[in-house]
């Protein structure tokens, strides 16, 4: 930040004094930096006794300086000069040479006095009193900052700058100094020599003073009374990654991010800080907006009789809710080269205000937005590959025939070609023993290919800015026969302000397309490698292959069927504010959402065995249409009060939320060359369904910072939702947040050391609601949706009730409580702890109902009380900071606690068997291994009830009457968090991030399969049990008839410690001179990583996506070139 100090004289002392002369224009001049040295620009002039005055206007017109001089005598001052395309610098010494004047440029002002005359001199004429200071706060790009924080050292004097920038000081002492802070921006300290003081801020770099994107605002880190975890735009752009969300793991402790699969589109579930409900049904992914717009989604639930279940979600379906395919994610194609910031929030304080829309916490996306400043055109593509980023050590053909041999040996069985008899053994008695197939290879060994490109235009004025961005991605899986996901999207941000400033408005306007079409593989990594080949010679199922393999059929059904799905979006915020006073503005946000999904899926009668009886092909079509309509007004002031900054904010929320569904399913085809139409099938059906959620909410927020060290903040929200009944609709909400900075008290300089620059202590409390049942479940529901047992009546399908209504549910409740403290050191390693405890009662669930009821489930509130505690740990570190290397570092980790801590009632309750008091809702009860028999190599398991038997009955809770289930395993992991590097080093640069965990995983790689034929892991071969008498064996002998108890003992859990790289980058910013040469200001080559390697002890493919086995996650390295003109 820069400070230009501009002296105005006594009235008595005008012979003397310097007159500045002003115009409408300064304060936007001076607001500029120069963009290179003095000299990049040049001066055209040819005069002959000019009056320097006028000599230095025509510069200003030319170059864009401004000159400081005084007026009453610099007129008289003729100047001959000519100039040619003259440097700036060149210029000004000729003009000036040999005048009585010299001067001196800071920035782009050119400050002009008579020669010999000092500022000390002037100085002196002003009065050793108090003054009253008045000036002007702007950034470098040329705007003005409204609502910076100017306060005196000595007298405590607080102001705020108004819409112009402009504040005003009164009683200030020379001499003492002024601090000026403003969000996002450097503070500064200066001594008070001048009653009239120019600002210019520059960004901060620093982490205490970067931006923080909170709950309608912004804030920093070091005034944030809320737990807020910001990840920027900068930390993942030109990642191989087409939703942002997945370049988010490892990134912030306590959020958990589990895939459907490893397709791009594929939904996530997400949660923050564990999982608050009882009812499985309700969705635990935090609350998502882009750009002010809630996307709030509406999935349709058909999974049984009582029907059209709909529940507010965000995982499951997504965007297709047609339920033809898996799913869309609806962040799928949001570029990460148009993300400003990912903000995360996770206490009541920073959540609170968004009612129960928040309760399971908050993901805040921002894109760049538009911002004044010189004309700017970035480039970007990138072209890679994927690769299978693990394999599975299965065993060669060799040792897979040894082993089924023993197999056959240790059931007592001899091997048979005959199907159907008990020793049928095809793989040693039919099948070639010399050919070998690697099937994991054989379908996805191949080298996939991975393309983006992307272009922005941006720039504009002071009052006018723009930011248009185009992007393409397209990703060739190695999940995948065949297909692709691709993904394009158009960002157009506006900005304008009014002349006075007073008036401001903001467009924000996101299209994107995306198609996903592909031939799925199967999981086939564990057949027989001397299976024969499952096509024929002209590439159809070999049928009889399979049967005689006693293989499902559906594992290569896939291989013929296609599926696909095409969705176009836009995200669209208006936001419009005006100042009314000095102060108070008027802001209304209005977001609009908009989706259209269709999807299809189809199976040729080529991919299904016909003469089996199989199905005659099928076709599916459905389309999603989703609607949000998002209205916010309100109306903040902002004030000082004593030596503290006040702000208030008041507001309303309405939400309407509309959801259509078409979906047809048709079948029986005669032929293959007619599957492509719906209306040449044997049968169809078709399905719609339609649903709306209202949502209404008045907020306010009250913030209050005293003296830079004390900060308080309070919010509270009236929520109306239209889930619930009439008597039962509202529910209030609130939290508050307390901060104390000790570093800024006067004792602590005595007691702390040195090394510490900042300690801050915060705390928070809050509640939150949560309306996450189906729509409408207080009135009753009617219709005959095919699957209804009811008889048709006269021909037509009756219309039934389709659920037990219940007017009574209300909100669920959730207290959230959090202590946290925040240091740093040496202005360089900044560290955060915090301890969190999330509590939620009123559980809202889908209570059982008897079967004579003629429903199965009614929505209604349970006493029963969740518990997550936990604590959060990161760190900052700012190694080296030199001229030419600069290394960080950055490392959180979250430690987490879940249980059920109370339930009256439980006893009598449908949880009885499911869930313990004091136990988390996560626990896996199984039986207790006890090892591999030395002498017959048969698992043993305790009789924990000493009946003579081992048996599982889940019809009763764990460990009761005849269960022998005594283990409880927590499901939850131990701990999870991730680190990750950065270092430069003159113009090269790397930087990495990991993600690591530890938690317990069901793994079928611990034990031989008997089925099929399959083959097995060399963990499982090589640990075995071989021999009578063997001792060390932790893996039973392989038999035929399996061990049908593995699966449900701790034997078949395995504790998994995880490190995973999740990405890498390396770049190279080209030198100065070949920029000038390519005439371009920026160039940057890189190399790009996604899932590089993975370090575990998991035995199998990849713990983290349920992958044992199946289709591996995916590597995806790209190589990138940047530039900007």
């Amino acid at each position: 930040m820069q400070l230009v100090f501009l002296l105005k004289r006594r009235r008595t002392q005008t012979n003397n004094s310097m007159h500045l002369r002003f115009r409408p224009g300064i304060l936007m001049f001076l607001a500029l930096f120069s963009t290179g040295a003095i000299s990049a620009q040049t001066v055209n002039l040819t005069v002959n006794k000019m009056p320097l005055d006028k000599v230095c206007k025509e510069i200003e017109k030319q170059t864009g300086y401004y000159f400081v001089y005084p007026k009453d005598r610099i007129s008289q001052q003729l100047v001959s000069v000519e100039l040619k395309n003259t440097g700036v610098q060149t210029a000004l010494e000729k003009i000036f040479d040999g005048s009585p004047y010299q001067y001196k440029v800071v920035d782009k002002v050119v400050a002009v006095q008579a020669a010999g005359n000092r500022t000390k001199d002037v100085t002196a004429e002003i009065a050793v009193d108090t003054l009253t200071v008045t000036g002007t706060v702007s950034s470098t790009d040329g705007g003005f900052l409204q609502n910076a924080s100017i306060t005196t050292s000595r007298t405590k004097k607080n102001a705020l700058s108004d819409v112009k920038g402009n504040f005003v000081l009164r009683g200030v002492e020379r001499g003492e100094n002024i601090q000026i802070t403003y969000v996002g921006y450097k503070p500064k300290i200066e001594p008070v020599v001048n009653p009239i003081v120019y600002v210019v801020m520059m960004r901060a770099e620093n982490t205490l003073d970067n931006v923080v994107v909170k709950a309608y605002g912004t804030t920093t880190k070091r005034y944030s009374t809320g737990n807020i975890v910001t990840v920027s735009g900068k930390d993942i752009q030109n990642l191989p990654v087409q939703n942002p969300l997945e370049a988010l793991e490892g990134r912030v402790p306590g959020l958990v991010i589990a895939r459907a699969n490893n397709s791009p589109s594929a939904p996530f579930r997400m949660e923050v800080r564990g999982r608050n409900a009882l009812n499985a049904q309700i969705s635990s992914d935090p609350m998502i907006i882009i750009d002010g717009v809630p996307q709030t989604i509406l999935n349709f639930n058909t999974g049984g009789y009582e029907g059209t279940l709909l529940k507010k979600a965000f995982v499951q379906f997504g965007l297709d809710q047609s339920g033809s395919n898996i799913g869309l994610n609806p962040l799928f194609g949001l570029n990460v080269n148009d993300i400003e910031s990912i903000s995360v929030l996770k206490d009541a304080e920073a959540t609170s205000i968004y009612g129960s829309r928040g309760a399971n916490g908050v993901i805040l996306i921002n894109t760049k937005k538009a911002r004044a400043g010189v004309s700017k055109l970035d480039v970007g593509f990138s072209e890679g590959f994927t690769k299978v980023a693990r394999y599975t050590d299965a065993l060669n053909l060799q040792d897979y025939l040894q082993m089924r041999r023993e197999m056959y040996q240790n059931s007592g069985v001899t091997p048979s070609k005959v199907l159907g008899s008990p020793g049928y053994a095809p793989e040693l008695m039919i099948w070639d023993s010399t050919r070998y197939t690697d099937w994991q290879r054989y379908f996805y060994g191949g080298t996939g290919k991975y393309t983006t490109a992307n272009l922005a235009l941006s720039g504009g004025s002071g009052n006018n800015s723009y930011r248009i961005s185009g992007g393409y991605s397209k990703e060739v899986s190695l999940s995948t026969v065949s297909g692709s996901d691709q993904s394009g999207n158009v960002l157009v941000s506006l900005s304008n302000t009014s002349l006075n400033n007073r008036l401001r408005t903001s467009l924000q306007s996101n299209f994107t397309t995306t198609s996903s079409n592909s031939i799925k593989v199967p999981s086939l990594w564990n057949y027989a490698p001397n299976l024969p080949d499952p096509f024929d010679s002209v590439g159809n199922i070999n049928w009889n292959v399979l049967k005689q393999a006693s293989i499902n059929t559906s594992s290569f059904n896939y291989l013929k069927q296609t599926t696909s799905s095409k969705s176009n979006r836009l995200n669209s915020n208006l936001n419009i504010g005006y100042t009314l006073m000095k102060g108070l503005e008027f802001s209304a946000i209005m977001g609009y959402s908009y989706s259209n999904t269709n999807t299809e899926s189809i199976s040729p009668r080529s991919s299904y065995n016909i003469a089996a009886g199989e199905s005659k092909g099928l076709h599916n079509v459905g389309n999603s249409v989703l609607i949000n309509l998002n209205l916010e007004p309100q109306i903040s002031y902002s004030t000082t009060i004593g030596q503290g900054n006040l702000n208030v904010l008041v507001g309303g929320t309405y939400q309407s939320t509309s959801s259509k569904n078409l979906y047809i399913t048709s079948s029986g085809y005669s032929s293959d060359d007619y599957i492509n139409s719906l209306s040449n099938a044997g049968t169809s059906s078709t399905f719609n369904r339609n649903a709306q959620y209202k949502y209404s909410g008045a907020f306010t927020s009250i913030g209050y910072n005293y003296a830079g060290k004390y900060i308080v903040s309070l919010s509270g929200r009236r929520d109306g939702s239209s889930k619930f009944g009439p008597n039962n609709r509202f529910g209030n909400f609130g939290a508050v947040g307390l901060g104390w900075i000790i570093t800024e008290e006067s004792f602590a300089q005595k007691f702390l050391p040195k090394a510490i620059n900042y300690l801050k202590l915060r705390a928070s409390y809050g509640t939150t609601g949560s309306d996450g049942v189906g729509d409408y479940q207080y009135l009753a529901q009617w219709g005959n949706f095919s699957g209804d047992y009811h008889s048709d009546y006269d021909g037509l399908k009756p219309n039934v009730v389709k659920l037990a209504a219940n007017p009574s549910f209300h909100w669920q409740l959730n207290k959230k409580s959090e202590i946290g403290i925040e240091w740093e050191l040496f202005n360089r390693f900044s560290f955060s702890a915090d301890v969190y405890d999330n509590r939620c009662n009123n559980q809202l669930v889908g209570y059982p109902l008897a079967s004579f009821t003629g429903f199965t489930t009614i929505t209604a509130n349970l006493p029963a009380n969740v518990k997550n505690s936990g604590f959060d740990f990161a760190v900052n570190a700012q190694l080296v900071q030199t001229k030419d290397v600069r290394w960080s570092f950055n490392l959180n980790l979250n430690l987490q606690d879940n249980k059920l801590i109370s339930y009256p009632g439980l006893e009598n309750s449908p949880y009885k068997n499911v869930y313990k008091v004091g136990d988390p809702l996560n626990n896996n009860y199984v039986l207790k291994s006890l090892g591999i028999d030395p002498q017959t190599g048969l698992r043993m398991y305790e009789d924990a009830n000493k009946d003579g038997k081992i048996y599982v009955n889940s019809e009763v809770l764990a460990g009761t009457a005849d269960d022998d289930r005594i283990i409880t395993l927590d499901m939850n992991a131990r701990f999870n968090g991730g680190f990750g590097t950065s270092f430069s080093f003159k113009r090269w640069s790397v930087n990495t991030q990991f993600a690591f965990s530890r938690k317990y995983m069901w793994n079928t790689m611990l034990t031989i399969p008997n089925t099929n034929f399959y083959n097995t892991s060399y963990y499982s071969f090589n640990h075995r049990w071989t021999y009578p008498g063997q001792t060390d064996a932790t893996i039973a002998k392989p038999t035929l008839t399996g061990d049908a108890q593995f699966a449900q003992s701790d034997a078949s859990y395995q504790m998994v410690n995880l490190i995973r790289c999740t990405s890498l980058q390396l770049g190279w910013s080209a030198p100065n001179a070949f920029i000038k040469k390519m005439k371009c200001s920026s160039l940057v080559v890189g190399m790009n990583a996604r899932n590089p390697f993975l370090i575990t002890n998991f035995i199998g493919i990849d713990p983290e996506n349920g992958f044992q086995g199946g289709v591996p996650p995916t590597r995806a390295i790209t190589f990138s070139i940047n530039a900007s003109f």
